[in-house]
């Protein structure tokens, strides 16, 4: 039993939080292959480039089956979405202070990043 609580405290330590009452935003866009098709079933990484912690995101998703993904971020800056599979396919972007001010809103909180493109293989 020892062994099972000790399992599931670390865990706990290594799964990363947010406070409830923590201002959150949402960042949407489309993943599309070189022909233009929508691509499903792909990972997506959100990396704050202004985050003291560059290097590691809990911002990860994938996308749906027509290429979409939404991903929440917690705080403001400079971002770049990263396809792990894929280095040559990023989209940089900005989150600004006013999408959290703004977050009692759903509409408000969300941005809208366009479309990524994979490239020709």
């Amino acid at each position: 039993m020892r062994g099972a609580t000790l399992t599931a405290a670390l865990l706990a330590m290594a799964l990363p939080t947010t406070p409830a009452n923590a201002e959150t935003a949402l960042i949407q866009g489309k993943l599309k292959d070189a022909l233009g098709q929508p691509v499903a079933g792909y990972p997506i990484v959100l990396e704050n480039r202004t985050s003291t912690a560059q290097g590691w995101s809990s911002n990860i998703g994938f996308t749906s089956a027509e290429g979409e993904f939404s991903i929440s971020v917690d705080q403001p800056g400079n971002y770049v979405a990263k396809l792990p599979t894929d280095p040559a396919a990023t989209a940089s972007f900005q989150v600004l202070p006013d999408l959290f001010i703004n977050a009692d809103d759903p509409q408000a909180a969300r941005q809208d990043i366009g479309v990524i493109l994979l490239p020709k293989q």
